[in-house]
């Protein structure tokens, strides 16, 4: 059986086998998760499938490089990718390919691309979007106080957000005044009390709007989540250890957004038209008291459709203490129009006993379809919309960041699988001790030995503020400004949230570089917690990121020596190595790094490995 099979456009191209050669990386040695592999270029045969299969060797086709989509089989697996023709030669055509997993085609995707829309209204199917400004009250908002409830007990997978309690300390300010519109804020996001979530309060009185901003809400997504709705788009879903951890399933991707939204305008309702008798027409209007001096905008939209009629037509208008703010007429006969815009005008001290008035007049009892509102600068009521698009509260990463992200914090080794549609996660730090080895029982050719290529790791987060690590073979110490030619630098693009009865948040910790994680706890609901059966997501500490998934890994790493071998290998020993990626030499384990494949004239493989000692 060839090393791979290669179908065009249904066609199962013909290739010389001792030309093509697979390379194939161990994602567990890798710092960039991959989903492709990659050959050197071979020959296919010209014959009659090839130009079924790629098209004929016509002039124009000579001069420019062909790709032609295709499925490649290589053993048990099956993988979509693309054949490159290079050149054109005597009998044969020059090519390379390019295959991948379904996988590839999410990577370049945004994470928030796949997270779904929901609305805190039971039963709600299409709800309004988001917007950080209102035109009016919202309506919905209230639901708010027991949407969250339902979620505080429970962690991924049973939900893929949460609502905890954060301390934000003056987050407003300090010290501030009665008047303030944020002085009932009690310095938690998400606060709750006996009745459930607390609301805060848009409310009219008196052509007054009266604000009570006590609480920020904000949704924090699971880390795993993008990783479940991104597979669940392509009918794929995660699998292995790494996807039954505990630990892992309790965190949560912090984000300092909030789903408040600022409903500045006090909309205004004409009362019903009256008949002015000897006038021959219809009026309404009626008056809004302005009680402070300061800038006011009224925000006015009138549809006004064609009508037949004497020339009186419709007249609107605003005026204030004897002055016309603001006036348009719309005579008969007219084509429909749209009347729309904000009329700005000053209030002085010497004015705030005059009435704002608003009159509407036509020569028929029907009111146009019209919006009207009137605000003031003073007026900001922060409302809970009811709406939540969850892609909102995740970083501005592709679905291939965030897979390398999840995989260097983590040491993850990271497997896709077309066939059983999975990508399987698991932990470098447990397959180290305990995965299964294939023995080689023939002489192989040793190519090249050389020593491990780090003696220093250097483990960290996104900042320099949060605790880092300095690894080398004589022991680990806290990172201040080591330095060393042969460091490899694991970094990651989270960082650190303090706490202590919950998540301390703050400008100076928002402003930190880095994706902050937390850790929740249902059994401490609604505060985030400081650990999980002690296990933190520090970077030090004797069940931090190091000690849990780095420090067995990293000393194989520093302890192991690069090698590389060739030798022949039958089908069936090419695939159970493929599948075991760790194999025994001569009394010496290794892992394997890279594997090149070649098929023989004589139906066997030739295969060069670059490998890694394992000598702890």
């Amino acid at each position: 059986m060839s090393i791979i099979k290669i179908i065009a456009n249904g066609i199962e191209i013909d290739i010389v086998k001792d030309t093509l050669t697979i390379k194939s990386e161990n994602n567990a040695l890798s710092r960039d998760f991959k989903v492709s592999a990659s050959s050197f270029p071979f020959l296919v045969i010209e014959n009659k499938k090839t130009k079924l299969a790629l098209g004929t060797r016509d002039l124009a086709s000579v001069k420019k490089v062909k790709i032609v989509d295709v499925i490649v089989f290589e053993g048990s697996e099956k993988y979509y990718g693309e054949l490159q023709i290079l050149s054109y030669l005597d009998g044969f055509r020059k090519c390379n390919l390019r295959y991948s997993s379904k996988i590839f085609t999410l990577m370049n995707k945004k994470i928030s691309e796949f997270m779904p829309t929901v609305s805190v209204i039971p039963g709600e199917e299409n709800p309004i979007p988001y917007s950080v400004e209102s035109e009016d009250v919202i309506e919905g908002s209230e639901h708010w106080q027991t949407y969250p409830l339902p979620f505080l007990d429970k962690n991924f997978p049973e939900v893929k957000w949460q609502f905890p309690t954060m301390s934000w300390i003056n987050k407003f300010g300090v010290n501030l005044e009665p008047d303030d519109e944020w002085y009932l804020y009690k310095n938690r996001i998400n606060d709750y009390d006996n009745d459930g979530l607390i609301l805060n309060s848009v409310q009219i009185a008196e052509n007054e709007l009266v604000v009570k901003n006590k609480n920020v809400v904000s949704p924090q997504v699971f880390l795993l989540s993008p990783l479940y709705y991104a597979l669940k788009s392509i009918d794929f879903k995660a699998v292995g250890s790494a996807m039954e951890n505990e630990f892992l399933k309790r965190i949560l991707l912090l984000s300092t957004k909030d789903n408040l939204t600022k409903a500045n305008y006090i909309k205004q309702q004409f009362p019903p038209l009256h008949y002015v008798e000897g006038g021959n027409f219809w009026n309404t209007n009626f008056y809004y008291n302005i009680t402070t001096p300061g800038t006011y905008y009224v925000k006015y939209r009138f549809e006004e459709t064609t009508f037949t009629g004497d020339e009186y037509g419709r007249v609107f208008s605003i005026s204030y203490a004897g002055g016309l703010k603001f006036a348009y007429s719309y005579g008969a006969n007219r084509p429909s129009e749209v009347f729309e815009g904000i009329c700005e005008f000053e209030v002085t001290g010497n004015e705030v006993s005059h009435q704002l008035s608003f009159q509407y007049s036509t020569q028929e009892n029907l009111m146009p379809v019209y919006f009207l509102s009137a605000l003031n600068n003073d007026n900001k009521g922060n409302q809970m919309h009811p709406t939540i698009e969850l892609g909102r509260y995740l970083p501005d990463w592709t679905f291939a960041t965030y897979l390398n992200e999840i995989q260097n914090l983590f040491n993850l080794e990271i497997t896709p699988d077309d066939f059983a549609k999975t990508l399987k996660f698991e932990f470098n730090e447990v397959t180290i001790n305990n995965s299964s080895t294939f023995i080689v029982k023939k002489s192989l050719q040793f190519k090249s030995y050389d020593p491990a290529p780090y003696t220093a790791y250097l483990l960290k987060y996104d900042n320099d503020v949060d605790s880092a690590l300095w690894i080398t073979a004589t022991g680990t110490e806290e990172y201040t400004s080591q330095k060393s030619d042969f460091c490899e630098n694991l970094f990651s693009k989270f960082k650190f949230i303090p706490g202590t009865f919950t998540a301390n948040l703050s400008e100076e910790v928002a402003s930190r570089s880095g994706i902050g994680l937390m850790i929740y706890d249902p059994s401490e609901k609604p505060f985030v917690s400081y650990n999980y059966l002690d296990q933190t997501l520090k970077i030090d500490g004797e069940k931090g990121i190091y000690a849990v998934f780095w420090k067995k890994f990293i000393k194989f790493l520093l302890q192991s020596s690069l090698v590389e071998v060739v030798g022949p290998f039958t089908e069936i020993e090419k695939n159970k190595i493929a599948k075991l990626k760790r194999i025994f030499i001569d009394h010496q384990e290794y892992m394997i790094s890279v594997t090149e494949s070649t098929e023989t004239t004589q139906d066997n493989f030739m295969l060069k490995f670059k490998l890694q000692s394992i000598t702890f």
